[in-house]
């Protein structure tokens, strides 16, 4: 609903953002998040902006691993 929660500092922040298209579980967002947000996928319905994180580097995917996850053979990052 073009809305996310994102990780900056160590602290939760909402943000709304341009969603340009949408394929199953991966979003193509046009505008409202910086290079390097980590975007927060999980306890969604248990977060506000302001919430102090701990973001473990054994939860974090890159947009490679999402790719090679999804049954999309033709999707691939264009550099």
């Amino acid at each position: 609903q073009n809305n996310v929660f994102v990780v900056r500092d160590g602290n939760v922040l909402g943000l709304t953002v341009q969603q340009q298209t949408k394929i199953q579980s991966l979003s193509l967002i046009e505008s409202g998040l910086q290079p390097g947000d980590q975007v927060i996928l999980t306890n969604l319905d248990t977060l506000k902006t302001g919430d102090l994180v701990n973001v473990s580097e054994q939860g974090i995917l890159t947009l490679e691993d999402e790719l090679k996850r999804l049954p999309f053979p033709i999707l691939k990052k264009l550099d």
